[in-house]
């Protein structure tokens, strides 16, 4: 105590033993002893002779150690000795610890708070989206139970059309054009049929009320015979079909009407997205890890893009690579499903598609001998798929107009084709890109389009022309089965001359490809007759206005060059000849030359009319170097000679 006042020990040092003696060295062994510790004890030790106190665990703190002594005569120090000492506390009793764990006890309260309320929210979502499941599957079973009930009311009128149709045709066996349209009208009742019929049919498997009715079945025998049905088809359509059975029985146990359905979608499908010269593979075996019957149906055609691959199963999905109603797809899935089974599909872009089905069938005997024939049937007529006729070049001597149809359905453009061919040479298109094509080739009076169609939809195929100044001019009218406002003003949009929605009647479609001809003909007719241009009256749009005004300028600045030529124009408006010919051919039914030739007669017959030169002046002003020939060609414009005409405008 003679060196410090103070002690400082670490959490760690909470033993301690104090040594400590009194300095009288009489009869030292006399001596006495009395010590506490202050914050630890009340009382004071006696300890006599001891000269040592020892603390176990002592906790953090600050004490003070206090020390008496007495010598040999009893005599006490008034002032006890002082010696303080101080318990560092451990690290996790220090203040920023408990801070620290205030505010991890503070964090958490909060996160648990958080989370309680988040779990709260959740559940209520949830709670509020099966509520929605819920009435969205309300709706969609009202909607679908109230399509279901109009679909089973149009089965009777179709019934009523496709019977007496049916009967019609036995009696009417010729292929005249009443004959084809019968055949039209026979062939897309049933597929109409088949439609309704496939929405009951899915409307009952949703439902439930669609049961499996297994019987013996000889699977392979009845595959093969489906195949058969549809080998003219696919020779309709250069083809190859071919069938491989590898099943270890002939006979299974399953539900015939459902097989079927799955394997005429599959194999109708296959044909329609096919290529010209390609496969068509259908193969049956049983997997050997599980003993499932395996279907395959393989195609060479156009494949399935992997983004669209998951939503082909989807019911009512379309997109223009698999253009359809988006319902056979569906409903074979379901079928399949029903039975227990499963489908998946294997594509490539440009590589072909296999479909792959899995149905758990086991073997049954043998039935009646009978039942094996039953299978050979025809192909029903739904499912045949109309084969596209190459159409034939325009021909360039004929009067008539050239119209070019762009439509996907091979049925509505040959029923297209047939009821315009009368009035107008026909050019047929599959797509928009064969559409833009066979317009940049041909280069139509007008031209008639789908707007859904895979590779190029109308639509693109529309901003294309509409923006190449070489055919910008040509009117397009655009055919679609949308017809919501919306729709309509985007075709408008892009450039389109018209919009008709389908089912259109073919009266009006006849009436507006009439009219629009027939207002281009009338501005061409007033030209040829005076060669002054309104381009407000001609309803041009922007560019071939600025074109046609270009033109006029460029001849107007050479009027006195007789020299002046159509490759001279051409390069003053940067077209090339063959470009020039094309726009004012298409817009005003007028050569290049004619048109140099008019705006020169124009100006004649305004210096005629002036009465200040004569003929012969007037006829080298506006660049005509025979006086002769100018007189001819005034006469043939205005039907008066150059004399006459100025002494008419001067009385």
């Amino acid at each position: 105590m003679l060196q410090t006042d103070e002690l400082q020990l670490r959490y760690f040092q909470s033993i301690i033993t104090l040594e400590f003696t009194a300095l009288n060295f009489l009869r030292p062994e006399q001596n006495r002893y009395q010590y506490k510790l202050e914050g630890l004890e009340d009382d004071w030790n006696e300890v006599g002779s001891q000269r040592s106190a020892s603390y176990t665990n002592l906790k953090e703190g600050t004490y003070t150690f206090l020390l008496k002594g007495a010598n040999n005569d009893g005599l006490w120090n008034p002032e006890p000795t002082q010696l303080k000492i101080t318990v560092e506390a451990p690290p996790w009793r220090t203040w920023w610890a408990i801070l620290l764990y205030s505010l991890v006890i503070l964090l958490g309260i909060y996160l648990l708070r958080y989370l309680s309320l988040r779990s709260a929210r959740l559940r209520n979502e949830i709670r509020i989206k099966e509520l929605e499941k819920e009435k969205l599957e309300e709706v969609h079973q009202l909607k679908l139970q109230s399509f279901t009930d109009v679909s089973h009311e149009f089965r009777t009128p179709l019934t009523l059309i496709i019977d007496p149709l049916e009967q019609v045709l036995e009696q009417h066996k010729a292929e005249d054009w009443l004959g084809r349209q019968l055949n039209l009208m026979h062939f897309n009742a049933r597929r109409l049929l088949l439609l309704v019929n496939q929405v009951l049919d899915i409307n009952a498997l949703e439902t439930g009320k669609v049961g499996l009715r297994k019987e013996p079945v000889p699977l392979g025998q009845m595959t093969k015979h489906i195949c058969d049905t549809f080998r003219g088809q696919a020779a309709k359509h250069q083809l190859e079909l071919y069938f491989a059975d590898e099943l270890p029985e002939a006979w299974y146990e399953a539900d015939k009407d459902k097989l079927e359905k799955i394997i005429y979608n599959l194999i109708s499908n296959a044909i329609k997205f096919n290529k010209p010269g390609g496969q068509v593979r259908v193969g049956l075996s049983q997997k050997p890890d599980n003993g499932k019957v395996q279907l395959t149906v393989a195609d060479t055609g156009q494949g399935i893009a992997p983004e669209v691959r998951e939503k082909v199963f989807e019911r009512f999905y379309k997109s223009e690579q698999t253009k359809g109603t988006g319902i056979g797809l569906s409903l074979t899935k379901s079928l399949v499903e029903a039975m227990g089974g499963s489908i998946r599909l294997q594509s490539q872009p440009d590589s072909g598609t296999t479909f792959t089905v899995l149905l758990p069938l086991k073997p049954a005997r043998q039935a009646d001998e009978t039942a094996a024939s039953s299978f050979v049937k025809p192909l029903p007529v739904e499912y045949q798929l109309s084969v596209d006729e190459p159409s034939a070049a325009p021909d360039n001597n004929s009067s008539k107009l050239h119209l070019l149809i762009v439509e996907d359905d091979p049925d509505l453009r040959r029923y297209l084709r047939d009821n315009l061919s009368e009035t107008y040479k026909i050019t047929t298109a599959k797509n928009g890109r064969s559409g833009l094509e066979k317009a940049r080739t041909h280069t139509p009076d007008f031209i008639l389009s789908d707007i859904m169609m895979p590779e190029m939809s109308g639509i693109e195929m529309c901003q294309a022309l509409k923006t190449d100044p070489e055919y910008c001019h040509i009117p397009i009218l655009l055919l679609t089965a949308k017809g919501e406002d919306t729709d309509r003003i985007h075709a408008l949009e892009t450039g389109a001359d018209d919009y008709l929605s389908k089912p259109f009647i073919m009266r009006e479609l006849r009436s507006r490809i009439q009219n629009r001809l027939k207002m281009r003909d009338l501005l061409r007719r007033r030209y040829s007759h005076g060669p002054d241009l309104q381009t407000e009256a001609l309803q041009l749009n922007s560019y071939d206005e600025e074109l046609l005004q270009r033109v006029q300028t460029a001849v107007e600045a050479h009027l006195d060059d007789p020299d002046w030529s159509v490759e001279a124009l051409a390069e003053a408006v940067n077209l090339s000849r063959v470009h020039l010919y094309r726009k004012l051919k298409g817009l005003l039914d007028v050569s290049p030359s004619t048109f140099i030739r008019n705006i020169r007669l124009k100006h004649a017959a305004q210096l005629l009319t002036q009465n200040k030169v004569n003929v012969s002046e007037v006829a080298y002003r506006v660049g005509f170097q025979d006086p002769a020939y100018f007189g001819k060609s005034f006469k043939k414009q205005y039907g008066l000679s150059p004399s006459q005409y100025a002494k008419q405008a001067g009385k």
